[in-house]
């Protein structure tokens, strides 16, 4: 999962991804102990679940192999898209022939025990000569949740579960957290200095942060559903907000979401209105005094407009209520990346955050007046109750600093 790893380039997903699998890496890849053989093929598996990087959504990364009775790999697979064969038949029609009595599958997640748009796994994988299934993880979700082994058992396959579970879970956790919360994932990523700025007094930010990680977040960005930033971030940047990675492409570009309560933004003006590139959707105030001829523009250049009651000062939205409208959309995680308002208004809801990229580049800009991180009315809390998250992991990004929390 590591092997070979530049943190200078991350020229694949397996090292986009290594500051958020390291902490559950197997002690036998970052140590040198030695790692058990089924270790060893449910990691395999792993890599192969990682090729549906951006293609998959609303379903989770799934990866399989087949070991045939003498310790040989026959066959692999991994789910690429939605709507399309899972790891599982694909790594039994990837087999060059029947498959020997006594074979093994090793896949990330239990398979599957019922229809939908492809047919039941294990129905496939009982129609073989596949004895034993090793499985990394359960499903959580509540058509599979533990059916899918109890039916191999059932009909006399030899279930092993839980091995790298923790991998194997990590890989899917926007997934796990979708079902858990019934809400999208939601990742917010900031990158300031060291002094807690996003940008010069005069707005200028380009670049606060080095190339490796700038390449990074690209990388990152490729395996979302959505990307959200404020009406104030595309009038001071006039971003595409788009994945831009030179090695790592997704299936589809994500869509992006602009939070402009008033519509004051002119989408003659700003690259982010383009809808030849990706689909755009903007999230606007419910009985807000909008401005129509916007609005009129909007759809004209085949912009999605969706209306969401706005918070209680009036001046933003609602961030709970858009979740579950985006969700509605058939959005499932949600990469947010702003101005410091922005992230200050989901981080000071901490139960709609699941991850913080916050990225601090080895700079000191000393001016007081410069663009802070965070921008947010005073708020009366006290030091033990202020909103709190676990940090996950720190990794450098080429010059920089990313720490992950949670």
């Amino acid at each position: 999962m590591v092997e070979n790893m530049n943190t200078d380039a991350f020229t694949t997903i397996e090292q986009v991804l290594t500051p958020l699998l390291t902490p559950v890496l197997p002690m036998g890849l970052i140590g040198g102990a030695t790692m058990t053989q089924t270790e060893h093929w449910m990691l395999e598996a792993v890599h192969l679940a990682l090729k549906g990087w951006g293609g998959v959504s609303p379903n989770p990364l799934v990866g399989a192999i087949i070991i045939a009775p003498n310790g040989e790999i026959i066959g692999k697979g991994w789910h690429a898209q939605a709507g399309k064969p899972h790891a599982e038949p694909n790594a039994i029609d990837a087999v060059n022939g029947a498959i020997p009595h006594g074979s093994t599958m090793v896949v990330t997640l239990e398979p599957c025990n019922h229809w939908g748009q492809t047919p039941p796994c294990t129905r496939t994988i009982l129609q073989t000569g596949i004895t034993t299934v090793i499985v990394g993880c359960t499903d959580t979700n509540p058509q599979v949740a533990g059916t899918g082994i109890e039916a191999l058992r059932c009909a006399g396959i030899t279930v092993k579960t839980g091995v790298l579970e923790g991998l194997c879970q990590q890989i899917n956790r926007p997934f796990f957290n979708r079902l858990a919360h019934q809400r999208p994932f939601v990742a917010v990523k900031f990158a300031q200095t060291l002094d807690g700025k996003l940008a010069t007094r005069q707005g200028h930010s380009q670049w606060v942060t080095s190339q490796p990680a700038r390449t990074w977040v690209h990388g990152m960005r490729a395996g979302f559903d959505a990307l959200l930033t404020s009406a104030s971030t595309v009038a001071a940047d006039n971003p595409l907000f788009t994945c831009r990675h030179p090695n790592i492409q997704p299936l589809r570009q994500p869509v992006r979401v602009v939070l402009d309560t008033m519509l004051r933004l002119n989408p003659q003006k700003f690259n982010i209105f383009d809808t030849s590139i990706t689909p755009t959707w903007v999230c606007y105030g419910a009985e807000a005094p909008i401005n129509i001829q916007h609005f009129n523009l909007l759809q004209d250049k085949g912009v999605k407009l969706l209306a969401v009651p706005r918070n209680a000062t009036g001046t933003g939205l609602q961030l709970s209520t858009l979740l579950q409208v985006l969700r509605t959309e058939g959005i499932t995680s949600v990469w947010v990346e702003g101005g410091g308002t922005l992230t200050s208004s989901f981080l000071q809801q901490p139960t709609l955050v699941d991850d913080i990229y916050a990225i601090v580049a080895p700079k000191l800009l000393g001016d007081a007046g410069a663009i802070p991180s965070f921008t947010a009315p005073k708020i009366a809390w006290q030091m033990p109750s202020v909103a709190t998250y676990t940090l996950y992991n720190v990794q450098p990004l080429g010059e920089d600093a990313l720490l992950i929390m949670r």
